[in-house]
């Protein structure tokens, strides 16, 4: 589900009403025109969004600010790594190479990070991703303001200075 901001706005840091711009229920047996694969290979299977590859992108741009909800698992006979959301990259490069990328369980299942446009802007040594669990992940850009929840706590919160547009992409082994 992609959310833009709503008209009411609080006072609080990263507290905004959000309001459905996208959303994807898999109900389907084909990915359809609202995807592009950039690698690997992707389908829907079960009403959900299955593959094994680099990444697939909501084959729509959206600009200013945004959050990114989904729910994603490995399957036991696989090796968890790479649950990731992508906001800001609006050219659609593998690995989020423009953009913020969020890595949840990245390198082998070793640790999370956030980057930006490539460089690291901060790196949690857990959660870990847990074969079998169906994890929430949340990725949200307000202005200037990265937050990034799994499973509904708040591991990294991030001021910036780089209020870009933004797209998104839902990337891992198996999902």
């Amino acid at each position: 589900e992609i959310f833009y901001p709503g008209a009411g706005v609080s006072s609080n840091r990263n507290k905004k009403e959000w309001q459905l711009a996208f959303q994807d229920e898999f109900s389907r047996n084909e990915l359809g025109a609202d995807w592009k694969i950039i690698r690997g290979n992707w389908q829907i299977k079960n009403g959900a969004l299955s593959g094994r590859g680099d990444a697939v992108y909501i084959n729509r741009k959206f600009p200013g600010d945004q959050k990114l909800e989904f729910d994603a698992w490995v399957n036991p006979d696989q090796s968890p790594c790479d649950l990731d959301g992508i906001l800001g990259d609006m050219d659609m490069s593998p690995y989020g190479n423009k953009g913020y990328l969020f890595a949840f369980g990245t390198y082998g299942n070793n640790f999370s990070k956030i980057n930006r446009n490539k460089t690291q802007i901060v790196k949690i040594a857990s959660p870990v991703i847990v074969t079998g669990k169906r994890h929430h992940v949340v990725c949200e850009k307000s202005g200037s303001d990265l937050l990034w929840k799994i499973d509904g706590s708040e591991w990294a919160k991030e001021w910036t200075n780089h209020p870009e547009g933004l797209s998104s992409c839902w990337s891992d082994e198996d999902k």
